[in-house]
């Protein structure tokens, strides 16, 4: 799966590094495998950066649960950079707007462990500032850019 994942010619529309080291993921209704392919290979790159970075995984837009397919090729590449992803990711933080989609999120945490600090919220702006306390938490509070804290993001 490794060789799939080039982010030399792939960029995905979906992850947003302008504010790194914080990284901002909006998931579409529905992923195509090849776009799937495109969003892992980002996110590979920048592991592969080696740097402190956290994580806002925005569900608002999310459809349809992900097939098989899709939820296998993720578990996959989750185990296989599971060390990089202990290692430097600060936290992370699921927007997740109804209380229905939280519930289960929230539900798998407590069987699946996330190998850093995770928060469900219900909004952005909520996701935020959870980030910020993981950043603060892990004395990297100097870090979070502050035009993301202050303006919160579209």
């Amino acid at each position: 799966f490794t060789a799939k994942c080039d982010a030399s010619h792939m960029q995905s529309r979906y992850v947003d590094e302008s504010y790194f080291p914080v990284v901002i993921s909006t998931l579409p209704p529905r992923f195509t495998l090849e776009e799937l392919d495109a969003f892992l290979a980002q996110h590979l790159a920048i592991l592969a950066r080696g740097e402190r970075y956290g994580t806002i995984t925005d569900l608002s837009n999310l459809g349809l649960i992900p097939d098989a397919r899709f939820r296998r090729r993720v578990t996959e590449w989750q185990a296989e950079h599971l060390l990089e992803m202990r290692r430097l990711t600060v936290g992370t933080a699921i927007v997740a707007p109804t209380p229905l989609l939280r519930g289960a999120l929230t539900a798998i945490q407590w069987v699946v462990r996330a190998p850093y600090p995770e928060a469900v919220v219900a909004t952005r702006e909520e996701g935020i500032a959870a980030l910020r306390r993981h950043f603060e938490d892990a004395g990297l509070g100097h870090t979070f850019p502050g035009r993301l804290a202050t303006r919160g993001v579209a």
